[in-house]
C-alpha cells in the first residue's frame, strides 16, 4: 500500500507540471544487452518528459534482467535543483515495484554539455518498502561522448551494489550515430565479476 501512496503523490505532483509549456520527450530504449554467450542479460526502457524549459522532469522506467528473472517498473518526478556553469543538477523522487519488493527510489541526475562534448551521471538509491526488499545503489550510467559530425565516440560506466556486497561494474567504449529522430548506439563493456565482454544496443528517440 505504501508504494501506491507514493505513486499517487507523484501523479498529483506531475499534473501541474504537465500543464506547463516547453515540453520535450525522450525515449531511451536499451532493448538488448548480450553476454559472452549471446544471451540477453539486461533490458531497460526509459521514457522521460521535461516541462517548463527543463525545470521539471517526469520519468517512467521498465527494467528487465532475464538471468535473475527480475522485473521492475518505476515512476519518478524530478526538479532542476541547480545549474552550475553548463551542468544541470536534477533531484528525483521515485517509487518502484520490483520482483523482490516495493521501493522508494531517490536519485540525482547530472547533465553537462560543452561544445561537442556531452556527459551525464545517474545515481539512484533503492530504499525497501517491504521486508523482502534490500538496500541497493545504482549508477546507470556515467557516460561521456564527443561528437564528430553525425557520429560520436565515448565511454560508459555502470555500477550496482546490493545489501553491502561487492560492487558489480561494467565499463567500456561506445559508438553512435545521430539522426533527426535521435541516435543509435553500440556499447561494448567488460564486467568486474565475469570479465567477459557484453554488447548493448541502444536507440534514443527525441520528439
Amino acid at each position: 500500500m505504501r508504494l501506491f501512496r507514493l505513486l499517487r503523490v507523484l501523479a498529483l505532483l506531475t499534473w501541474p507540471a504537465a500543464r506547463a509549456y516547453g515540453q520535450d520527450n525522450v525515449f531511451d530504449v536499451r532493448f538488448v544487452e548480450l553476454d559472452a554467450h549471446r544471451h540477453v542479460s539486461y533490458q531497460n526502457f526509459i521514457y522521460a518528459r521535461a516541462f517548463d524549459d527543463g525545470k521539471y522532469l517526469a520519468q517512467g522506467t521498465f527494467l528487465k534482467i532475464p538471468p535473475g528473472s527480475y522485473n521492475e517498473f518505476a515512476l519518478a518526478l524530478g526538479i532542476r535543483a541547480a545549474t552550475i556553469g553548463e551542468t544541470s543538477v536534477y533531484l528525483l523522487a521515485g517509487a518502484g515495484r520490483a520482483t523482490d519488493g516495493d521501493y522508494a527510489e531517490p536519485a540525482i541526475l547530472l547533465q553537462d554539455t560543452k561544445g561537442r562534448l556531452t556527459g551525464a551521471l545517474y545515481l539512484q538509491r533503492y530504499v525497501p518498502l517491504s521486508h523482502s526488499g534490500i538496500g541497493q545503489w545504482l549508477v546507470d550510467m556515467l557516460e561521456a561522448q564527443y561528437a564528430l559530425g553525425a557520429f560520436y565516440l565515448g565511454g560508459a560506466f555502470y555500477a550496482y551494489q546490493a545489501n553491502g556486497d561487492a560492487w558489480l561494474s561494467k565499463v567500456g567504449p561506445k559508438f553512435g550515430r545521430s539522426d533527426r529522430m535521435g541516435a543509435t548506439e553500440l556499447r561494448v563493456t567488460r564486467t568486474s565479476r565475469v570479465g567477459s565482454p557484453e554488447i548493448q544496443f541502444r536507440r534514443v528517440l527525441v520528439f
